[in-house]
């Protein structure tokens, strides 16, 4: 499938086993895989709302590399904090759905950065199909993806891009940034257009 970068490079790490499970020091080693190998933005959706040391310190070497990391802010529908998207390195971003508000299930609270479209997003499945999906999971690629496609207008750090993202959002609950909702839900026109971290 097209998606809203299509003429990026992407590395695919499996750092799980079959059935999506793993460990915080596999999570680690995937991210330091990808900053060996150049990445320059990570997408991590994935996550779990248990504190880690190991996941932090990665994350924060990850982030001195000057690697935008986004990752799904989790899909358990309460004020909670999840990680690795409760980092402050990281780009939190929560589910919109096509009603342009914020899914029910979206997790929210004080580490929300910004919200994407995650509900309803079709894509591709095992055995060659494909498959109506969504949460978080769906919603931070859309977010990696616009901070690749500014990465290719001009050499912005991580910070200044996540700035540039929050900033051009469209607000879809209250006025400035709210728990639920962050910053406001992706725009990336306005985005590309604005480019003023």
């Amino acid at each position: 499938v097209a998606g809203i970068a299509p003429n990026i490079k992407i590395l695919n790490i499996r750092s799980f086993d079959n059935g999506g499970s793993g460990e915080e020091d596999d999570a680690a080693a995937a991210i330091l895989y990808a900053v060996k190998l150049g990445a320059k933005v990570i997408n991590m959706s994935w996550g779990d709302y248990t504190f880690s040391y190991v996941l932090r310190d990665v994350i924060r070497y990850a982030y001195s590399q000057n690697i935008v990391l986004v990752a799904s802010s989790g899909n358990s529908g309460r004020n909670e904090l999840h990680y690795p998207s409760g980092y402050s390195e990281v780009i939190s971003v929560g589910n919109s759905t096509l009603e342009d508000i914020v899914a029910g299930n979206s997790t929210w609270g004080s580490t929300l950065d910004l919200v994407a479209p995650g509900s309803n997003i079709w894509s591709t499945n095992i055995n060659g199909e494909y498959i109506e999906s969504g949460g978080t999971s769906a919603s931070a690629p859309f977010v990696s993806a616009s901070a690749a496609l500014i990465l290719s207008l001009n050499n912005f750090t991580n910070e200044e891009i996540k700035q540039i993202l929050k900033s051009t959002t469209d607000d879809i609950m209250s006025p400035g940034w709210d728990l639920r909702s962050g910053a406001g839900r992706l725009n990336l026109e306005r985005a590309l257009t604005v480019l003023a971290p």
